[in-house]
């Protein structure tokens, strides 16, 4: 019998679908150039069970590396559906596309609550 009779693996296709992380870890890299560093934004992602769970971060490294945790995600092995929680929201949602993801990201990212922590960090970076 050829090894290649003994192969019982599928074979892997190419997929449509962005994992959660990467849009975050965009967004973070993002916001350090465009702060020139002075504000940076870091992803930590860690693993327990069956889920991931990201969250992306506001570092101001001159103020002894203060984080500000802006948005925490997780999800499964299959990355959609993922449930978020914005720093300003006493609840999580789920969300079930990759589209409803990134709109939620955009929306987050856009709001009153994100300008003003980067507008109190920018503060208190530039006295």
């Amino acid at each position: 019998m050829a090894q290649q009779d003994r192969d019982f693996w599928p074979p892997l296709g190419q997929t449509q679908i962005t994992p959660p992380v990467v849009f975050l870890r965009e967004q973070a890299a993002l916001l350090t150039n465009k702060r020139q560093g002075l504000i940076e934004g870091q992803v930590d992602t860690s693993a327990g069970g069956d889920k991931f769970y990201h969250r992306l971060y506001v570092v101001a490294p001159t103020l002894d590396n203060y984080r500000y945790q802006l948005l925490a995600v997780y999800h499964g092995i299959e990355l959609y559906p993922v449930y978020v929680t914005a720093s300003d929201e006493r609840s999580e949602r789920r969300l079930d596309s990759q589209e409803a993801f990134l709109n939620w990201l955009r929306e987050v990212l856009g709001s009153a609550r994100t300008k003003q922590v980067l507008n109190a960090l920018d503060n208190q970076i530039r006295k």
